[in-house]
């Protein structure tokens, strides 16, 4: 919105200095010199109108309370950070070990999702309420990640949290290699 207040503004100081030059320098334009002045004149008058006419719609809208910005994407997954998600057979474990600083029995989740920076998994209603936790990421492959975090939002028995630091991206690499390897495409035989 601000990019066309500057446009507009911009304009209509090019449209002004057009007709002042006009009426300065040409009072009785002819020729070449009407053509250029008039197609100058019209040309930044439709801009101007145009762009005004838009910032006057915005400013309606956000008066009337209706988003202005459209979303990034059509489906409902929207994130901004790289995501592996998994199929069922193949999916990682969370180990939590302490929750809110406390130590707890070694509580086992299987990982929907992963990024860099969080984790969806399914609680089984053995985790509880919980604000912070502690433990580490076991993949499929015996590797083990230590992570820390705090829960962002529970859906059902899908708990999404966010990790106090990245995973690194070479993990998240050979993890992604490791699913597309366990996932077999189709064979598509000619019928």
């Amino acid at each position: 919105m601000r990019q066309q207040l500057i446009a507009t503004i911009s304009l209509s100081i090019i449209l002004l200095l057009s007709i002042c030059v006009k009426w300065a320098f040409f009072p009785k334009p002819n020729g070449h010199t009407a053509y250029y002045f008039q197609s100058t004149f019209w040309i930044c008058g439709l801009l101007v109108t145009v762009i005004s006419l838009n910032l006057l719609w915005n400013v309606f809208i956000s008066k009337k309370g209706v988003s202005r910005h459209r979303p990034r994407a059509f489906w409902p997954n929207r994130r901004s950070t790289f995501r592996i998600i998994y199929p069922a057979f193949i999916r990682p474990t969370l180990i939590v070990e302490t929750i809110d600083g406390r130590h707890k029995r070694q509580l086992e989740f299987s990982i929907v999702d992963l990024s860099q920076e969080g984790s969806c998994f399914i609680d089984d209603g053995s985790l509880g309420e919980m604000k912070s936790f502690s433990g580490c990421i076991r993949f499929r492959s015996g590797e083990t990640v230590s992570i820390s975090g705090k829960l962002i939002r529970r859906r059902g028995d899908h708990v999404s949290v966010q990790f106090h630091h990245a995973i690194g991206w070479p993990t998240l690499l050979e993890e992604q290699r490791q699913v597309l390897v366990h996932m077999k495409p189709a064979s598509r035989h000619p019928s």
